[in-house]
């Protein structure tokens, strides 16, 4: 029985310090590509991109966030900070692309749970921007819906009203 209990103790803490398992670097977002004149291009793995919301969104989604352990907490943070710089370089190059505007917003509603600042203001930003360009989206609606509710206050009532009338 003693045993058993020190087994016990033993597994719960090793699964509770198990890192994250990264599978990709941050790096491998990018990618270069030679067109056929010669000439390096520049762009960004949107699969890459996806991974790594992937691998983040079960621990900053929602708020608080929840991490195992404090590495994980600090990756996860670094992530999603690298990740809201990538996004704002996407933004600016292509300021009316709903995907990439979805996909900035989400991030950074994530990087306002775990207190990246000026996060909060560009994930409105961003939603705002791509809810005026296709306003009856079903799910850029509910995405710019969820984040209020999750911080739940008074000046999140007009958002959630507006956002639930977009199919009357």
């Amino acid at each position: 029985m003693k045993y058993t209990y020190i087994l016990l103790l033993l597994t719960i803490f090793t699964i509770d310090s198990i890192a994250i398992n990264w599978q990709h670097d941050i790096k491998d977002v990018f990618i270069q590509t030679i067109d056929n004149k010669g000439n390096k291009k520049h762009s960004v793995d949107i699969k890459t991109v996806d991974y790594f919301i992937g691998v983040i969104t079960p621990y900053a989604r929602q708020y608080p966030p929840k991490f195992k352990n404090k590495q994980d907490q600090e990756e996860v943070t670094e992530r999603l900070y690298q990740l809201s710089k990538i996004f704002e370089v996407l933004v600016h190059n292509e300021p009316n692309n709903v995907d990439i505007l979805n996909r900035a917003a989400f991030v950074n509603n994530m990087a306002h749970n775990v207190n990246i600042k000026g996060s909060t203001v560009k994930s409105k930003k961003y939603y705002e921007k791509s809810l005026s360009i296709n306003p009856k989206s079903p799910e850029i609606n509910y995405q710019f819906l969820v984040p209020p509710t999750e911080r739940w206050d008074e000046k999140s009532a007009p958002v959630i009203i507006k956002n639930l009338q977009f199919q009357s």
